[in-house]
């Protein structure tokens, strides 16, 4: 596994890099690259069993499929940080008993149709909805915690070592994305304040910091030079 991507603060930027990025400007061989990176965050080791190389090189499938992560992780993250700019904390009580899961699946099952999965970011996301809107919390997520979730597995094995796999990419990053986000700050997170990029990044330093990149800062001091240059034309017109 590459460096960068060994410790939580360095997948943590990974994936904030990786919603800002323009796919359809990505080439083949940086479309390659992203895609070993990401089987290496979800899978470790065993990625190359899990996303083989070979599966990687359908271009097309696989733009696509990045353009569906990239918008559902960065749903997950904008959700969290905007929840997690309103002061009050709502707390969800644990199931207490078999009964109380029963019923609370009843409303899931209700509520899910046809062969969707019941998964724990449909709990989030109506906690979320009622925290954003200052709703109640709807009746059948209230029991619910981590005992939601339902995500299908298997195995792995390679020699002495076994794993557990996630047939599903997405369920998988949706994981280790609220994992790191657990191990940081939220207010670490910003986002870029050029208009027209407004890309999230971790605040690292103690070193006050507002834009993404230093393009962004180049690309704002220059707007800011050209507007005072023709505010300086503009008053040597009038004079």
């Amino acid at each position: 596994m590459e460096k960068k991507l060994m410790t939580p603060k360095g997948r943590l930027q990974w994936f904030l890099a990786f919603i800002a990025l323009n796919i359809d400007k990505l080439p083949d061989q940086g479309l390659f690259k992203l895609w070993t990176e990401l089987r290496e965050i979800a899978y470790g080791d065993m990625g190359v069993l899990a996303i083989r190389d070979e599966d990687i090189i359908r271009w097309e499938e696989r733009r696509e499929e990045t353009r569906l992560l990239q918008g559902i992780i960065k749903d997950l993250i904008d959700n969290i940080l905007a929840v997690a700019k309103i002061q009050k904390k709502r707390m969800i009580r644990p199931i207490s008993s078999g009964r109380e899961m029963e019923i609370a699946q009843k409303h899931i099952d209700g509520k899910v149709s046809g062969d969707q999965e019941l998964k724990l970011h449909n709990v989030i996301e109506e906690v979320i909805k009622s925290e954003l809107h200052s709703k109640p919390l709807i009746e059948w997520a209230r029991p619910y915690v981590v005992d939601s979730l339902n995500l299908k597995l298997t195995l792995l094995a390679d020699g002495d070592s076994v794993v557990p796999y996630f047939p599903h990419l997405k369920d998988k990053l949706l994981l280790e994305v609220t994992h790191l986000l657990s191990q940081f700050p939220l207010s670490d997170i910003r986002q870029c304040e050029r208009s027209d990029c407004r890309a999230y990044f971790l605040k690292a330093t103690q070193k006050e910091k507002h834009f993404c990149t230093n393009k962004c800062v180049w690309i704002v001091n220059s707007r800011k030079r050209s507007n005072l240059q023709s505010e300086d034309v503009d008053e040597g017109k009038e004079e």
